[in-house]
């Protein structure tokens, strides 16, 4: 696995050295992750729960790369990902009753990083349009409130679609900059547990 990435890492670094005209990207998201636990995770947290179970969480992105014409995006990205009530206020927090304190939901928590390639089918000139992603993402991740512990490690495929809405190029001030945002939904897993996710992201060409 460290030799597939350490080849992808190898084969981005060479395109950006290559290319004259391929302008480079940094991207940062958030949005909201749905993790699915099977119904023999489940079992483990509810004994009296025969099914299984799909609980949010929040996810947040950042990355940069190498954009070549506007078809073509190799690049990397790091993410975390946290519990969905990390902004609730502590008072409502603290009204909760006892019965849902008792029995919490489960809490993903992680980190990870991957390579990635995306390729667009742009509409405009400037490359807005649909575009497909797939990603080699290795993370680090836990799930907490669990009767069992589950703690995992290790990297998996990430793959993903949206659309990007491109800004046109300044012509006034002939600036090569562009800005860019994005609505993706990304799926990938970690083991067992699946997971779902809808980002919003906002692009900058330099």
């Amino acid at each position: 696995m460290t030799r597939i990435l350490s080849m992808l890492a190898g084969l981005m670094i060479s395109s950006v050295s290559a290319a004259d005209d391929g302008p480079l990207f940094f991207d940062m998201g958030i949005g909201q992750t749905f993790f699915h636990i099977p119904e023999q995770d489940t079992n483990r947290l509810f004994a009296d729960d025969d099914t299984d179970g799909t609980w949010p969480a929040r996810s947040l992105r950042l990355g940069g790369g190498l954009t070549i014409g506007n078809v073509v995006s190799v690049g990397t990205t790091f993410w975390l990902w946290g519990d969905s009530d990390l902004l609730d206020d502590e008072e409502e927090e603290e009204s909760d009753s006892t019965s849902e304190r008792s029995n919490p939901n489960p809490e993903l928590w992680g980190s990870g990083a991957d390579v990635f390639a995306r390729v667009g089918i742009p509409f405009k000139a400037s490359g807005s349009g649909p575009y497909f992603e797939y990603g080699r993402l290795c993370w680090a991740a836990r799930i907490t409130n669990l009767a069992d512990p589950w703690k995992r490690n290790g990297c998996t495929a990430r793959r993903g679609f949206g659309i990007a809405f491109f800004s046109s190029k300044d012509s006034v001030s002939n600036s090569e900059s562009e800005s860019a945002f994005r609505l993706a939904f990304h799926r990938t897993n970690f083991d067992e547990v699946d997971l779902y996710q809808f980002m919003i992201d906002a692009q900058f060409r330099f």
